[in-house]
């Protein structure tokens, strides 16, 4: 069976059809960390001699994402982006990808310019299946683009249970997201990152119309290819059914919140972007296999 192209989001579980377009799609599983240890190694307390969870909003599911970013000067030909899909689906070992292209949703503190022309998120479960497809002669040579600034990073991606994730997107329609990159340093990573954790994705979560939040932190990792390399300190996404639902998200009281939280980060210097974005999402062929 042919690798397929879905844009119905990963949490609506579903049945294939069986056609060659397929559909409907299975849910993905992201893999990666349990999330009750995961909960546990990062928010503790003691009651006597044992140790519970602390209720939080922590992912529920961690996974090595990597990152492609393509800035070029005009929008890429759709034979290009049909070049790509084909790319990913042959890449071994990969759960899933997300290609992002540019979007229009309007944020009331915000405007960052142009967005890059196509943003590539890929998932895999472990870092040894992503370095493999990154070595010479792995399967991610295949995609560059001739004539594009393009940048890549791995790192740690950690997914924050919401309210209601199921997504109400007709079939074959894209999702909207939101990526947010923080490009600089910290003055104490780890305070950042705490503070991040402890009081800006809990007002994210509230978002009206979420069906996605996911946030990216930093990690070691080898690749051959010869893509400038980069090492932000975080990204950042939320999503949603379409740029309608992201526009009235951040036009809502709860992105007051935030940007009056924004304030109060500890220190950091650095570029940051938000760049509204239209989504599909590529099943590899070993996945799609029934």
């Amino acid at each position: 069976m042919a690798g397929r192209v879905r844009s119905d989001g990963a949490n609506e579980a579903d049945k294939s059809d069986g056609t060659a377009n397929g559909a409907n799609f299975a849910q993905q599983s992201l893999g990666g960390l349990d999330s009750a240890k995961h909960s546990a190694s990062c928010n503790e307390k003691r009651c006597g001699s044992e140790v519970q969870p602390v209720p939080t909003v922590w992912g529920v599911a961690a996974v090595i994402r990597y990152f492609l970013t393509f800035a070029a000067d005009a929008p890429l030909a759709e034979a290009e982006i049909e070049r790509v899909v084909t790319v990913l689906r042959a890449v071994p070992g990969m759960s899933q990808a997300l290609l992002h292209t540019p979007a229009q949703a309007r944020d009331p503190y915000l405007d960052d310019g142009p967005p890059p022309q196509l943003v590539l998120e890929c998932d895999f479960p472990a870092i040894e299946p992503l370095e493999a497809a990154l070595s010479l002669g792995g399967a991610f040579g295949a995609v560059g683009f001739s004539g594009a600034q393009v940048t890549q990073q791995a790192m740690l991606a950690r997914r924050f249970a919401v309210p209601d994730p199921v997504f109400q997107t007709a079939h074959a329609a894209p999702h909207c997201t939101y990526l947010v990159s923080y490009e600089g340093v910290a003055a104490d990573l780890n305070l950042w990152l705490s503070h991040y954790m402890a009081h800006h994705i809990p007002m994210m979560v509230r978002f009206p119309g979420l069906r996605a939040l996911e946030v990216f932190t930093r990690i070691d990792w080898c690749s051959a290819l010869p893509w400038r390399r980069v090492d932000f300190m975080q990204r950042n996404k939320v999503v949603f059914d379409s740029p309608a639902a992201l526009g009235a998200a951040l036009n809502s009281p709860v992105r007051d919140e935030m940007r009056a939280d924004f304030h109060q980060f500890p220190p950091f210097s650095g570029k940051t972007t938000h760049y509204s974005m239209s989504t599909l999402t590529v099943i590899p062929q070993e996945v799609a296999m029934p």
